[in-house]
């Protein structure tokens, strides 16, 4: 068993994270994963003035649903998809390059 502090569980996908909420009063949508929690609001682009406050599901993916405070005002679901990092997409181009690069160069040099 691992404690993960103050959260609420409402989804777990295989990989082992956990999605829900934490919070008293005002509750925020959280994910939990790799040891570490994480607010979803932070995750999110501010301007598109969401609060997302509770999350229902997680799937394999790493697509995550809930409910959250739209800029509306109302209450509506949501669906998040993972962007991959930027970082890990230039070093992935950046591998797959050098191994470009060499294999070319093994079958050209006698």
């Amino acid at each position: 068993m691992t404690d993960i502090g103050t959260i609420y569980p409402e989804g777990l996908n295989n990989h082992g994270d956990v999605v829900g909420y934490s919070g008293s009063g005002s509750s925020a949508a959280v994910l939990y994963r790799a040891g570490a929690m994480e607010n979803l609001n932070g995750l999110i682009d501010p301007a598109s003035r969401w609060k997302l406050t509770d999350v229902q599901a997680i799937n394999d993916e790493g697509q995550i649903v809930g409910f959250g405070i739209a800029p509306s005002g109302r209450t509506e679901a949501f669906l998040l998809n993972p962007v991959p990092e930027p970082r890990a997409l230039y070093l992935l181009v950046l591998g797959c390059s050098a191994l470009s690069s060499r294999r070319r160069r093994l079958y050209l040099d006698p």
